[in-house]
C-alpha cells in the first residue's frame, strides 16, 4: 500500500470535527469556569469576609482541588473531551497535568514515583516562568529607567 492511498483511506475513516461547535463549547466551558471562579471569589469576599487577595487565592485553591479530584476520579478527561480548550485555563490545566503525572508514578513510591513524575513536568513550566519573568522584568525596568512608565 503506497503513501497516497494510505492518506486517502485515512481521510475517509476520520471522524469529522466541527470547528465551530468545538470553539463554541470551549468558549462556553471557559466562561462557565470563569463564572464559577468569580462566584467563589465573591462568596469568599461577602460571606467569609476575606480580603480581595485572600478571596482570589481561595477561588484558585478550590479550582485546583476540583481539577485534581476530577483527574484522580477519571472525570476530567471525559469532560475535557467535550469542552476542549475551555477547561485548560492555566490553573485547572496545570493541576490536571500535575495530577496525571503524579498518578503515573504512584506505583514507584512517594519520592521516586509521585514526586519525580510530578516535578518532571513542573520543572519545565517553572523554568519557562522564571525566564519570562526575568525577560519581561528586565524590559519593564529598562523602560522605567528611560522614563517610560507602564501600568502593569
Amino acid at each position: 500500500m503506497d503513501y497516497v492511498h494510505f492518506n486517502e483511506v485515512k481521510k475517509m475513516h476520520q471522524v469529522k470535527k466541527h470547528r465551530f461547535l468545538s470553539a463554541f463549547f470551549a468558549f462556553l466551558s471557559g466562561g462557565i469556569l470563569g463564572l464559577l471562579s468569580e462566584g467563589m471569589k465573591e462568596l469568599a469576599l461577602h460571606v467569609f469576609h476575606f480580603s480581595f487577595i485572600d478571596a482570589s487565592f481561595f477561588a484558585s485553591m478550590i479550582l485546583v482541588i476540583l481539577a485534581s479530584s476530577f483527574t484522580f476520579l477519571g472525570i476530567y478527561n471525559n469532560i475535557s473531551q467535550k469542552c476542549g480548550a475551555g477547561l485548560f485555563l492555566p490553573t485547572t490545566g496545570f493541576a490536571n497535568s500535575l495530577t496525571s503525572a503524579a498518578m503515573e508514578g504512584r506505583s514507584e513510591g512517594i519520592i521516586g514515583g509521585i514526586g519525580s513524575m510530578m516535578f518532571s513536568l513542573a520543572g519545565s513550566v517553572i523554568s519557562v516562568g522564571f525566564f519570562m519573568a526575568f525577560y519581561f522584568g528586565t524590559i519593564y525596568a529598562l523602560l522605567n529607567l528611560w522614563g517610560i512608565n507602564l501600568w502593569l
